[in-house]
C-alpha cells in the first residue's frame, strides 16, 4: 500500500487501541491499533490495522529477543492486497516516551535536508545591448538560501525578458549626414528602448547615422532664370533639396545653375516698345528689349532701351497754315514732323509748329503749368506760344505749343503688387518733374512700369510652429508642428510661406496609467518521508498593466522577484 504522496509524522497519526479480551490501554493478546493516515495529495484518509506480531507474557517469559515490534498496516478501507511492515518502538509506538523513538527522532532530524531557497534579482546587473537582434535583454542573477543562510551567488545571465530597441531621430544634435557627392542625405539617430514600466533609457551618448534610410536629393524649379547678357543667353536655376521622414524641406543648395539643362537665347524686340523723340535735338531712336522663353512663356531679361542710329526728323506742311504778319510782310510756314522707319513715313506730331521762329517770338505767359509729356522719351517739355511783337503790344498767333525746352522725368515708389506664389514684388511707379515755375509736378499716376523689374522677396528666417493636431508615442504626446519660411515683401510687409511638416513637439509627462499585480506561481515540489511533509516552492512574481491614452491595455510579462519554499 502506498500511503499519501508526501512525508509523514507521528502527528499525522491517529491512534485508536482496540483489545480483545485485556485490559484498555495494555498491548497484548491480539490487540490491535487503528491508524488514520491522512492521504496529503488528496485530502482523504486511509484506515488500517496495527497488528502487534508479539504479546505482553511472550515478552515476560523471554521467547521475544526482538528490541523492537513490527506493526502490520493492512488496507482495510482502500482494499489494498498488501501489508507493509513499519518497524516503531514497542512500549509506546505514537508517543514517542521511550529512549529508541527519541534517538530515532533525533537521527531523523540529523540527516533531513536543509531547506533550501533560491531568490531570483536583478541587483547587481546590468541589461544587455543585443544589437544582432536589436533589442535589450535583462539580465537577473541567482541566490542560493540553505536555512534562511546565504551560501551561493550566481553571475549575471540573460533572463526570458527583452525589449525592442528603438530610434530617435529627433535627438538633440541629430542632424541629418548630407553627402553632396552622392546625392543623398541619410538621418541620423540615438537609441533607447521602454522598460517593464515604460520608462525610457537612452543607450549611451552616441548618435548613428542610418545607411539603411536615406533621403534622395531632388532639384525643385521655382527660381528665377539667370540671366547673362553679355552671353545673351539665360539658364534655369533650380533649388535642391530633400524631404526626411517628416516630410519636412530641407534645402541643399540654394538657387543655382542646373548643368543638365541647355541655356536658352536672349533675343531682341521692338515689340510693346515706343520710339523715344528728342524734340531739342530733331531726332527719335528707336526702343527695343530683350527677351527669351521658357515652355512657351516669355521672359523679359530687359526693357526698352534705346538703340542707335537716330532717325532724323523731316518737317511736312501737310495739315498746317502758315502764318502771315501783313503789318511787317513776312510770312512764316508751320509745320509737323515725320520719321521714315522701315515700313514708311510715321507722323510723330499732330499739332503745327514753326519751322523757322524768324520774326516770331515765344513765350511762356498765358502758358503756365502746361507740357507736353513724352513718356516713352522720359522727358516734358514746356509749352509756349508765339506772337508778333507789335511796338509795346503782342500779336499772338499761335496757342500754347510744345518748345525744345525740357524736363527730365523722374521716379518713385508709390507701394507694390505682391506676387505671394512667387515670392515676388513690383514696384508702383509715379513719373514727375520737379518744375521752377510749380515744384513738384505729377507726370503719371503710379502704376507697374515694364522698365521696372521685380523684386525678390527677402527670407528673413525661418519658424517651427505647432499645430491643432496631437498624438501619442506610447504613453507620451505628440504635438505635429509646421516649417514656416518668414519674407519681407518689397512693401516691407511680412508674408508667412508653409513650407511643410517639421518635427513633433515631444512631452515627457507620462500620461499612461497603471496597475499591478501578484500571484505565488508554484514552481517546485519536494517529496517528504514518514516524519516530514513534502514541501512545495513558490516564485513570487509580479506584472505591470499599462493602459494607454488611447484605451489600449497591454499586460507585461510576469517577473519573478523572489521564491519561497512552504
Amino acid at each position: 500500500m502506498v500511503v499519501g504522496k508526501g512525508s509523514l509524522g507521528v502527528r499525522d497519526l491517529e491512534h485508536h487501541q482496540t483489545t480483545t479480551g485485556s485490559r484498555p490501554g495494555v498491548l497484548g493478546g491480539s490487540a490491535s491499533d487503528v491508524l488514520r493516515i491522512p492521504d496529503l495529495a488528496g485530502g482523504t484518509a486511509v484506515t488500517g490495522l496495527i497488528s502487534h506480531d508479539r504479546d505482553h507474557e511472550s515478552k515476560r517469559n523471554g521467547d521475544y529477543e526482538s528490541k523492537r515490534g513490527e506493526f502490520k498496516i493492512s488496507d482495510v478501507e482502500s482494499g489494498g492486497e498488501g501489508t507493509r511492515v513499519i518497524p516503531f518502538a514497542t512500549t509506546d509506538p505514537f508517543g514517542l516516551r521511550s529512549n529508541e523513538s527519541k534517538e530515532m527522532a533525533d537521527k531523523i532530524e540529523a540527516e533531513r535536508l536543509p531547506e533550501v531557497n533560491y531568490v531570483v534579482t536583478e541587483e547587481g546587473c546590468r541589461p544587455r545591448v543585443d544589437r544582432i537582434h536589436e533589442r535589450v535583454i535583462i539580465q537577473n542573477r541567482s541566490k542560493k538560501f540553505e536555512d534562511g543562510v546565504l551560501k551561493e551567488e550566481g553571475g549575471c545571465r540573460d533572463a526570458l525578458e527583452f525589449y525592442p530597441i528603438m530610434k530617435d531621430y529627433l535627438c538633440e544634435g541629430c542632424t541629418d549626414s548630407v553627402n553632396i557627392g552622392e546625392r543623398r542625405a541619410y538621418p541620423r539617430f540615438q537609441e533607447y528602448w521602454f522598460d517593464r514600466e515604460n520608462i525610457r533609457h537612452t543607450i549611451g551618448d552616441s548618435v548613428y547615422t542610418d545607411t539603411g534610410k536615406r533621403y534622395l536629393f531632388m532639384d525643385e524649379a521655382g527660381c528665377s532664370p539667370l540671366i547673362a547678357l553679355g552671353e545673351r543667353r539665360a539658364y534655369r536655376q533650380v533649388e535642391t533639396v530633400y524631404y526626411n521622414f517628416n516630410n519636412m524641406r530641407k534645402i541643399v543648395q540654394e538657387c543655382h545653375r542646373a548643368p543638365s539643362l541647355a541655356p536658352i537665347p536672349i533675343t531682341e524686340t521692338a515689340e510693346k516698345c515706343s520710339l523715344a523723340h528728342d524734340f531739342g535735338r530733331n531726332i527719335s531712336l528707336e526702343q527695343k528689349r530683350l527677351i527669351f522663353m521658357i515652355d512657351g512663356v516669355e521672359h523679359e531679361a530687359l526693357g526698352c532701351q534705346r538703340v542707335e542710329p537716330a532717325i532724323r526728323h523731316e518737317f511736312v506742311e501737310t495739315g498746317c497754315r502758315p502764318v502771315v504778319d501783313v503789318t511787317g510782310g513776312s510770312v512764316t510756314k508751320m509745320v509737323r514732323r515725320r520719321i521714315r522707319l522701315a515700313s514708311g513715313f510715321r507722323m510723330i506730331t499732330d499739332e503745327c509748329e514753326p519751322e523757322e521762329v524768324s520774326r516770331l517770338v515765344a513765350t511762356r505767359e498765358g502758358c503756365e503749368g502746361e507740357y507736353f509729356h513724352d513718356l516713352a522719351g522720359g522727358r516734358s517739355y514746356f509749352k509756349v506760344r508765339y506772337f508778333f511783337p507789335r511796338g509795346g503790344s503782342r500779336k499772338y498767333v499761335t496757342s500754347c505749343l510744345r518748345s525744345g525746352e525740357s524736363l527730365a522725368h523722374q521716379f518713385e515708389i508709390n507701394g507694390y503688387e505682391n506676387n505671394d506664389e512667387a515670392r515676388t514684388s513690383r514696384p508702383k511707379l509715379s513719373v514727375f518733374i520737379e518744375s521752377p515755375e510749380q515744384g513738384r509736378v505729377i507726370v503719371d499716376p503710379p502704376k507697374i512700369r515694364d522698365a521696372a523689374p521685380a523684386v525678390a522677396y527677402t527670407l528673413v528666417g525661418n519658424e517651427t510652429r505647432a499645430t491643432a493636431e496631437s498624438y501619442f508615442e506610447g504613453c507620451f504626446r505628440r504635438i505635429r508642428t509646421r516649417s514656416i519660411n518668414l519674407y519681407n515683401r518689397g512693401d516691407g510687409s511680412k508674408y508667412e510661406h508653409i513650407v511643410g511638416p517639421a518635427g513633433p513637439i515631444a512631452f515627457t509627462t507620462d500620461e499612461c496609467s497603471r496597475t499591478t499585480d501578484n500571484r505565488n506561481e508554484p514552481i517546485g515540489y519536494r517529496r517528504g518521508n514518514f516524519w516530514r511533509h513534502g514541501k512545495t516552492t513558490y516564485a513570487v512574481q509580479t506584472r505591470t498593466t499599462t493602459t494607454y491614452p488611447d484605451g489600449r491595455v497591454e499586460p507585461g510579462a510576469w517577473v519573478t522577484v523572489n521564491t519561497f519554499t512552504e
